[in-house]
């Protein structure tokens, strides 16, 4: 006896202390402190390798750095770190009974695990995309690939300790195995379980990400349905949020059919879902940006700018927001260019009336919102490419160049980065480095109809007036319009 009180004493005292270094993870993973964050939940799993909810807790935090960074190795690190917690399994206490709140927990716990994994693997399928050779416009946040299914499931356990940087599966089959892994969650939790709505909501984003917009919406409304089983929740401010985005998606889908009716429809009802969620919780960063976007497709500029404001106010070090909000303020400058008379000249005409003074206006907002979320993350070559467009707009063509360049150096394969270096040259007069940009960017995306374009205006320039008439006859094929 006396032996076993002291094992007991000793087993409480480790979960004491694994519990303390946990505790402190949490606290450092709120304050974006990442590196100490993971340091402590290290301490945890070393005082207790066997418990499944410090593993999670360290792969979520890799998870929103590697989010926030858009960083690939980190999100690999979140998998395997993942992957080694499900492999040991639910934990079960030692004990002659069944079904004991503990070993309900252990499962709960496990049910979590495979959760975390679909969002860490939805995650990567949207960092790797590059690597699948899928252009990607820095607009919006929201990329809309029109994938094929494959015909049979992936084995999605080979992923397990296979994964690298340099030799990973397609986007396509991450999203898919994605999917199984929310299923697999949802099956494992109990049915009243109050963390089941939040699988129904990984589901949904695995779902959104493969453009099955209305299963992703059915998934997003499971999860609201449970969560008010529970009560007012703010938590389903998440499910509210995840319905909004593929209310989006799918308003843009339609958008690139011409349909613009129908586009407008699920707008409007995406920003509806969006003040749903930011009823149930006033101060979510994120939902404002997402509102911010759809309110943006509708051309509501001064309220999208609000609603990025208010996303900035909750959350100041949100990148994404200033980014979008950049984007949104060179939509208001080149909506008012467009009252500027045809023969006041180009977009950065030095004129001395009041609508250029307010389209200039708009132009060095923009720039002070790129410039933001760049101090944020340097390493996103989004907004560096962003920056060198406003500059461009403002005549300073070296300032823009090296911003573009800036942009390529962060990611080589990113064509719309040359693309717009072109547009600069163009506009400098430096036409053969215009020409030799676009058909860098041609290299990269044969089918970027802009690159095309602006390949014909410089060959116009130069009076190379058959090629020109080529590249414009591309450029046309491919959808450019203007």
């Amino acid at each position: 006896m006396a032996v076993w009180s002291i094992r007991s004493t000793t087993i409480s005292f480790n979960e004491i202390q694994a519990d303390y270094w946990n505790t402190r993870g949490l606290d450092e993973e709120k304050r974006k402190e990442y590196h100490d964050a993971h340091q402590a939940y290290d301490k945890a799993i070393g005082i207790d390798p066997q418990s499944m909810k410090f593993s999670i807790n360290k792969s979520n935090a890799l998870l929103d750095q590697g989010r926030r960074y858009r960083e690939k190795s980190i999100l690999i690190e979140a998998l395997k770190t993942i992957d080694v917690a499900i492999g040991h399994g639910p934990k079960y206490p030692a004990t002659l009974r069944k079904n004991t709140s503990k070993e309900k927990k252990a499962e709960q716990e496990y049910a979590n695990a495979l959760k975390t994994r679909c969002d860490i693997l939805l995650e990567l399928a949207n960092v790797s995309r590059k690597d699948d050779g899928v252009y990607t416009s820095p607009q919006t946040n929201y990329q809309f690939a029109h994938l094929h299914f494959i015909d049979q499931l992936p084995d999605c356990d080979l992923l397990k300790g296979h994964f690298s940087i340099d030799a990973h599966p397609t986007s396509q089959i991450l999203r898919t195995c994605a999917i199984r892994a929310s299923n697999e969650s949802i099956d494992k939790y109990h049915e009243k379980n109050s963390e089941r709505p939040g699988a129904y909501v990984s589901k949904g984003n695995a779902l959104q990400s493969t453009g099955r917009y209305d299963d992703a919406i059915r998934a997003y409304e499971d999860a609201i349905e449970l969560w008010e089983e529970i009560g007012r929740d703010p938590n389903c401010a998440i499910a509210w949020g995840g319905k909004g985005n593929a209310l989006l998606d799918k308003g843009k889908s339609f958008s690139a059919e011409s349909n613009r009716e129908a586009a407008v429809k699920y707008y409007r009802n995406a920003v509806e879902a969006y003040d749903r969620a930011i009823e149930l919780k006033p101060d979510f960063a994120n939902i404002w940006l997402y509102k911010g976007n759809a309110l943006m497709a509708q051309k509501k500029y001064d309220e999208a700018i609000h609603a990025y404001d208010k996303a900035i106010e909750f959350e100041p070090l949100l990148s994404d927001a200033w980014n979008q909000r950049g984007n949104v303020l060179i939509r208001q400058a080149k909506h008012v260019h467009a009252m500027i008379p045809s023969n006041v000249g180009w977009i950065w005409s030095n004129t001395s009336d009041v609508i250029s003074i307010q389209r200039d206006y708009y132009y060095h907002e923009a720039l002070k919102s790129y410039s933001m979320a760049i101090d944020i993350n340097p390493f996103d070559k989004i907004p560096w490419d962003n920056k060198g467009n406003v500059l461009t707009y403002l005549g300073k063509y070296d300032d823009a160049i090296q911003a573009h360049d800036k942009a390529i150096m962060l990611d080589p394969q990113y064509a719309l980065a040359q693309c717009n270096k072109g547009f600069t040259f163009l506009h400098q007069g430096k036409y053969d480095e215009a020409i030799q940009a676009c058909d860098k960017a041609i290299e990269l995306d044969p089918k970027f109809a802009e690159s095309w374009n602006n390949k014909g205006k410089a060959l116009k320039a130069l009076g190379r007036i058959t090629e020109a008439e080529a590249a414009f006859a591309k450029a046309n094929k491919l959808g450019h319009e203007g």
